[in-house]
């Protein structure tokens, strides 16, 4: 394998100049493995209406087709945006190929789009729009997404963020509510969030809950209310399917979440948070990272039907905040593949969303 990234660039090398009102956005659009996915995504990633626009079709360093099938598409593109490609030489994991891709952006604004989501061709424009209106203050924006399965079949539900419509969202409201308020794979993150902060840590498969916490630490967020993009219900994502089946999967999850914690540790001290705040956020964290030590499971524990109920119960207990009780329920029986009980709590406590989309 040769130890260089491999960068190629394609479509308009001579984009128009940006202006305060149409400034230069990046659309990254990032991928591992999904070959079965990519076309729909680099369609979507290549269809935009809005100009200047930097796309940048980046590969994690796939065993798959999945770089080939980027390239193709972009040495095959005639429009009007500057398509760069580039694979990793090596596997960086999500948190730090993201970073590898800000290290690159020219934009002042990061679009991210995921190798197996479908962006609408409005999406750039939309968010530009009201990023724009908002004199370009928020350095989180974000949207709702329509659903749907694995193959491809348009489901009759949309996903909305987990804050409340109209509620301001602040680090004030962070420290009360202990949720990542945005719809993740739609997002878009100001070039601040990147500038003025360390690296990314390695080894992580969580890019969002650094970014978010960085929002938190400098400025403000901004929901753009409709569905932007089409998200794909895949049943092994990189934040679902996970079961006691798999432990090295999970275990490997878990760590990614230590590791987050860490990265958000590192940048309060970057960020621009009172010091009480400051002080009472990294409680948090700390807290959450003692909790999640505690739910890496040894692989024999899955071998037995006690071993699995304890593991539940670890996660139940101990499982950090930001997964109500009932969400930490409703996990915990899904990933000790306790089904019967898993089932009877969603009669008793319907929801719209999934433990784990929660």
């Amino acid at each position: 394998m040769d130890d260089q990234d491999t960068v190629s660039l394609y479509g308009n090398a001579t984009l128009p100049a940006a202006t305060p009102d149409r400034p230069l956005v990046t659309f990254a659009l990032f991928a591992y493995n999904q070959e079965q996915f990519i076309r729909e995504a680099v369609a979507g990633a290549l269809s935009q209406t809005y100009s200047p626009l930097e796309i940048i079709l980046s590969d994690d360093c796939s065993s798959d087709r999945t770089f080939a099938i980027m390239e193709e598409l972009a040495r095959e593109y005639d429009g009007p945006h500057l398509v760069k490609v580039r694979r990793n030489a090596i596997n960086l994991m999500t948190a730090l190929h993201v970073q590898a891709v800000a290290n690159e952006m020219q934009g002042d604004l990061m679009v991210v789009a995921a190798g197996d989501d479908v962006s609408l061709p409005h999406r750039v424009t939309r968010l530009v729009e009201s990023w724009v209106q908002g004199a370009r203050n928020p350095v989180v924006l974000h949207s709702h997404a329509c659903l749907m399965t694995e193959n491809g079949e348009i489901l009759d539900e949309v996903a909305r963020p987990r804050s409340r419509p109209g509620a301001t969202v602040n680090l004030d409201w962070f420290l009360k509510e202990q949720i990542n308020p945005i719809l993740s794979p739609t997002a878009a993150y100001a070039r601040v969030l990147f500038q003025g902060f360390a690296s990314l840590i390695g080894g992580s498969l969580i890019e969002d809950g650094p970014l978010v916490t960085r929002g938190f630490l400098m400025g403000s967020f901004l929901a753009v209310e409709e569905a932007l993009l089409i998200q794909r219900k895949v049943r092994n994502s990189s934040g679902t399917g996970y079961s006691c089946h798999d432990l090295p999967r999970w275990n490997r999850f878990v760590r990614s979440k230590v590791i987050s914690s860490f990265n958000k540790l590192q940048d309060i001290p970057a960020g621009c948070a009172e010091p009480d705040q400051a002080r009472l956020l990294a409680g948090r964290i700390r807290k959450d990272i003692r909790s999640l030590s505690k739910c890496v499971f040894a692989e024999h524990l899955s071998h037995s039907t006690f071993g699995r109920i304890w593991m539940a119960a670890t996660i139940v207990l101990f499982y950090p905040a930001s997964y109500r009780l009932r969400g930490r329920i409703g996990f915990a029986l899904a990933f000790a593949n306790l089904d019967g009980p898993s089932h009877f709590l969603k009669r008793l406590f319907p929801s719209k969303r999934s433990a784990l989309q929660r």
